[in-house]
């Protein structure tokens, strides 16, 4: 196996050359990069990375937690964010390191401390989130996707869920509905309380009086969906649209207005929130509302690494557009 030095002689420079060839190429003429850069290539050179990280010390491993599901429960989300994380973190140069949630962020400090990882990202946060009031501090880098209320107090990237709440019942109202339904998760939840308060305040900007919204609130299950379906189905008054905080509890809504014998999108229209791979291939195909999730991997990875290059920098808090994807519901 060819060494830095192998190259150094075939490319006629010193060692230190090659090294600035390989980590800072700015400091190099451009002629005598492109030696260095023959010479890899011919010598088929490879950097040895556990001493780079060694000297550097960094490990370019980015941790990230994750709850246990149980076997019947799904979290497409989550599983697409977490893939285009690991593919945005291996084109900077970092690999993502998986591994069961500790609540208080102990584990988090234990990885940290050992240099396992160089920082983490936090995922399904929550309104003072203890992870990250832990790490925060400790001075550990971390990225959070999702917000947890404390704006200004460590860097965050989300997508708008108020905005793609206000964007459903702007739809639902210019489609001619007037008597909207909501089902929201459990009150409490910082994510669904913004979707929820989005809904409301677009259905007043749209002349719906927020207050003659129903709003049912369930746990994140297709079971939870049907049964709020039943439940609004059999009132006295039944909603002429259902806006949901997740595609997860539309496709029980969906589900559940089957099995009464209304079809979702002809009588009643049927919104999710996430637009998760099923939604497109549901009977019918779901309207729903887009996250960006490539952009917040990708906003995520380069925020981390901001953090890393200056500790003592402001906190950031991006947030992203989601998209309104309207299909046949």
């Amino acid at each position: 196996m060819a060494t830095i030095i192998d190259v150094a002689a075939r490319a006629g420079v010193s060692r230190q050359t090659v090294s600035n060839v390989l980590n800072a190429p700015d400091r190099v003429s451009p002629d005598t990069r492109r030696r260095v850069e023959d010479a890899i290539t011919t010598l088929n050179y490879r950097p040895n990375r556990s001493a780079q990280n060694f000297r550097a010390q960094r490990s370019h491993l980015l941790g990230v937690d994750l709850a246990t599901v149980g076997p019947h429960e799904v979290a497409p989300v989550l599983d697409r964010f977490v893939h285009a994380l690991s593919q945005q973190a291996a084109r900077r140069g970092y690999h993502v390191l998986l591994f069961p949630r500790s609540g208080d962020g102990a584990v988090h400090l234990s990885l940290y401390e050992t240099r396992t990882v160089d920082g983490f990202v936090l995922v399904d946060t929550e309104r003072d989130d203890p992870r990250a009031t832990a790490l925060a501090e400790q001075r550990v880098p971390f990225v959070t996707f999702g917000r947890t209320g404390a704006t200004g107090e460590h860097d965050a990237v989300d997508v708008d869920g108020f905005a793609g709440g206000q964007a459903v019942a702007a739809e639902l109202v210019a489609s001619g509905r007037r008597r909207p339904a909501y089902v929201a998760w459990p009150e409490g939840s910082l994510v669904g309380d913004l979707r929820l308060a989005g809904f409301l305040a677009g259905c007043e900007d749209a002349g719906v009086d927020p207050s003659d919204v129903r709003v049912l609130r369930r746990l994140n299950g297709v079971e939870d969906g049907v049964d709020a379906a039943v439940t609004l189905l059999e009132g006295s008054e039944r909603p002429d649209a259902i806006a949901t905080v997740s595609d997860l509890i539309a496709v029980g809504i969906i589900r559940g207005m089957r099995s009464l014998g209304v079809r979702a999108g002809n009588e009643i229209r049927v919104v999710g929130f996430d637009d998760s791979p099923l939604a497109a291939h549901l009977d019918p195909p779901l309207t729903t509302v887009r996250q960006p999730l490539d952009e917040v991997a990708r906003r995520v990875v380069a925020r981390f690494l901001a953090r890393l290059e200056d500790p003592d920098g402001p906190s950031v808090t991006e947030l992203l557009e989601p998209c309104l994807v309207v299909r046949r519901t």
